[in-house]
């Protein structure tokens, strides 16, 4: 578990503690209100109640059940709603009540509840709605919701917290049931602000399987926020898998961004029929980093526009030791639109197309320190088409279709070339041949050319000439495909 993970987990359990200590209200009477009560993120609740009725159908106040007290709580901010152990399972009828409570909190730590709608028998809708600030589901397993919702769908407010929650899959079941379209919403009328603490969620050690659309879904919420504790926003989840991350229970696509300002870190994204992340539709400022993405049938990351996303440090088709081929079905990164993107520090191998491939209109895609090697085509493919030789293409296109450096002399360990004007040149140690499938580099060094395009730099750890190749990037952050290897010099000089 991430650290922080364990740090808002002990928090969660220091207040569920005070929250048991405190009278234990059944529905309809006054709720006493501590004089102390504060409205910040994970403020103290005002009462506690106990959903003591599995049914759905029971009316208030004969019971009270999970319908009857989220009306309470709605009446009652910062209200915790805990269930009795004899409550394994509601069996919605319809929707549940949209949640306006401010510091609402619904938390089956005790027993973990299932919320199943196998017995729906209303309109279409999602199980949990969400339009209050302060917000937290924790410990709660949702399955078989009719198609064309949410399981939990934030339609406003900011700081909801979904944390170890089953969405869409129970805790050890090993393949899929019916589930509905989406695990979680963020809606675009969900407002955040910067800082931390401050987004529209935070969504941690969750399991999110089994959806016909998308496990996680950004649809343009217009602030996602940086995170708790700077950390980030969707953490430490299991995005198409079982609960333990072993198999395969995969969603359409794995995680939609379409807003800004989300970071996805940590998370297993895995098995899913589509994309594992897809960044789309102007989606900008997005973090993706640690992430293990696996066994997708379609890319690893596809950036389809936006402009300063940053990827660092994924694992992309092999585990972070490189070693198993855990493939995705198409590229392992696929930028097919936008600018000013970020790669570095990633580790994309054994993917049945590119490893990273730009296209279109791309540009300013800045690739630095990344390992890259036996994908199904080139490491690096600008125009997704094979091998770019130098000067065969114009200026407009994938990253300018910068040129890749030539080497012009050799000794020893000192090798010289020319790039563009004060460009930067990366070093990497060869696999196989850089200019054809299946071949890449691991990165070694860097060097910076003069303002004539110049440079030189002593190859480390015994490597020659033979064993290295070559990327640069200009001063617009485009970066160029691998050199071929061997180099061909322009022109040959052998210095002894």
């Amino acid at each position: 578990m991430h650290p922080s993970q364990d740090f808002l987990r002990g928090k969660m359990i220091g207040l569920f503690r005070l929250a048991m200590a405190l009278t234990v209200i059944l529905f309809g009477v006054s709720a006493p209100v501590l004089a102390n009560a504060s409205h910040a993120v994970l403020a103290s609740p005002t009462s506690t109640i106990i959903v003591t009725d599995s049914s759905d159908t029971t009316p208030c106040p004969v019971s009270l059940t999970l319908r009857c007290a989220i009306d309470f709580a709605n009446a009652h901010p910062f209200t915790t709603i805990n269930f009795d152990s004899s409550v394994v399972a509601v069996l919605l009828q319809n929707p549940l009540p949209l949640i306006t409570g401010n510091g609402t909190w619904i938390d089956g730590t005790t027993i973990v509840p299932r919320i199943d709608g196998a017995f729906w028998s209303g309109a279409a809708g999602n199980a949990f709605t969400i339009n209050a600030d302060n917000v937290t589901i924790s410990n709660i397993k949702i399955v078989n919701i009719p198609a064309g919702a949410a399981d939990i769908r934030i339609q406003g407010g900011k700081n909801t917290k979904i944390i170890y929650d089953y969405l869409g899959i129970l805790p050890g079941a090993t393949h899929c049931t019916a589930d509905t379209d989406y695990g979680v919403l963020l809606d675009s009328n969900a407002s955040g602000a910067g800082g931390d603490n401050n987004g529209v969620a935070y969504i941690f050690g969750n399991t999110i399987s089994c959806h016909a659309s998308r496990g996680i879904w950004d649809y343009f919420a217009n602030y996602v926020g940086v995170g708790v504790d700077g950390v980030g926003n969707v953490i430490g989840n299991k995005i198409g898998t079982t609960s333990d991350g072993a198999q395969a229970a995969g969603n359409a696509l794995g995680i939609e961004v379409e807003g800004d300002h989300l970071s996805i870190f940590g998370n297993l994204v895995a098995y899913n029929a589509g994309t594992g992340i897809r960044l789309a539709y102007g989606a900008s400022n997005n973090d993706v980093s640690s992430n293990a993405i696996t066994h997708n049938g379609g890319p690893g990351i596809w950036l389809g526009s936006g402009s300063g996303n940053r990827l660092i440090a994924n694992d992309i088709g092999t585990n972070a030791g490189g070693v198993a081929v855990l493939s995705n079905g198409a590229e392992g990164i696929l930028i097919s639109d936008g600018s000013g993107l970020f790669l570095s520090d990633n580790l994309v191998a054994y993917n049945h197309a590119a490893g990273i491939a730009i296209t279109g209109s791309s540009t300013h895609a800045l690739l630095e320190n990344n390992d890259i090697y036996r994908n199904g085509g080139l490491p690096i493919d600008l125009g997704n088409d094979g091998a770019t030789l130098n000067g065969s293409h114009g200026s407009v296109g994938p990253n300018n279709w910068l040129k890749y450096p030539v080497v012009t002399a050799f000794s020893g360990s000192l090798v010289q070339g020319t790039t563009c004007p004060s460009c930067a040149v990366y070093i990497y140690k060869a696999v196989g041949n850089p200019a054809a499938p299946g071949g890449g580099g691991l990165f070694q060094t860097n060097v910076w050319a003069n303002s004539s395009g110049q440079w030189s730099v002593n190859l480390p750890n015994s490597l020659t000439r033979l064993d290295v190749t070559f990327t640069t990037f200009d001063a617009g952050g485009n970066s160029s495909e691998m050199s071929p290897r061997p180099q061909i010099f322009l022109p040959l000089i052998s210095r002894h």
